[in-house]
């Protein structure tokens, strides 16, 4: 019989080091690993359900029960998850969201990385490291070539 001792290893949380966009100079942001139930939890509050309806506003019925629509805001999701990754620079700090007039942790990518290319340099970041993607330290080397000016 297999042993199954390989399976039994608490998720462990990283810390990596990549680069931010170019106008920030050499200063590295921090992106920490995330467990798959805080990404679970992050997608599922960008979900929302609703009755779905013809284009007379009447309910779809299938086998006698009202058909529901579940709309995703896959947008919402990416900068919930980018926020919640992000350590330096953090998103979520209320002095530096009171500076740039947020409310909102969904505003703050763009607030702080306003510059073409910035957000999109971000996002593959925090993804390459969540995703644990073997080729993450690739990925952060060819980012240091490809920054934005």
């Amino acid at each position: 019989m297999k042993s199954l001792t390989a399976f039994m290893h608490p998720f462990e949380e990283k810390i990596i080091k990549a680069p931010l966009p170019k106008r920030f100079g050499d200063d590295l942001m921090e992106i920490r690993t995330l467990p798959p139930q805080v990404l679970k939890k992050l997608r599922g509050d960008c979900k929302d359900t609703k009755i779905a309806v013809d284009d007379k506003g009447n309910p779809y019925i299938n086998g006698g029960e009202v058909v529901h629509e579940v709309i995703y805001d896959t947008e919402k999701a990416v900068r919930l998850i980018v926020a919640e990754a992000l350590v330096y620079p953090d998103l979520k700090d209320a002095g530096l969201m009171a500076k740039l007039d947020c409310i909102d942790i969904t505003e703050m990518l763009d607030r702080v990385f306003h510059e073409p290319g910035e957000v999109e340099h971000v996002i593959s970041m925090v993804y390459a490291v969540i995703n644990d993607n073997a080729d993450a330290e690739t990925l952060i080397k060819k980012a240091k070539k490809d920054l934005p000016q």
